[in-house]
């Protein structure tokens, strides 16, 4: 799934402004995707009284740099992610646009995950 993830955000960002760091900029916007997700999960796990730990702003700029690294490393040890843009490369149509949804419903949902966990038990911390 994340390499899936990671191929639609590498396509989307070569049709951006500047398609020469297409790679660079798909991997920040996973590394937004994945810690803003994290960053609910902890949040909801922190609601619901299940863990008494919260990450302060240092900590979680620590933790999207970790998972920033570990992206990189994932997609781009010894070029790995050109092996994952062949396997999708040749989509049809229907898989592209089953692909488009899927991968927009994920970003949607990520943000509003996020969203909904602070109208979950507000003012509680």
């Amino acid at each position: 799934m994340i390499d899936y993830l990671f191929y639609k955000l590498f396509r989307a960002s070569q049709r951006s402004s500047v398609p020469e760091i297409a790679g660079l900029l798909a991997e920040m916007f996973l590394t937004i995707c994945l810690s803003f997700n994290f960053l609910a999960i902890v949040a909801l796990l922190k609601k619901t009284n299940v863990i008494n730990y919260f990450p302060t702003k240092n900590d979680f700029i620590y933790i999207s740099i970790g998972i920033f690294m570990l992206t990189c490393l994932l997609h781009f040890f010894k070029f790995r992610y050109k092996r994952i843009i062949e396997k999708y490369q040749n989509e049809d149509y229907t898989s592209k646009v089953r692909g488009n949804l899927i991968v927009t419903l994920y970003v949607i949902f990520s943000f509003a995950f996020l969203l909904g966990i602070a109208f979950y038990k507000p003012g509680v911390f």
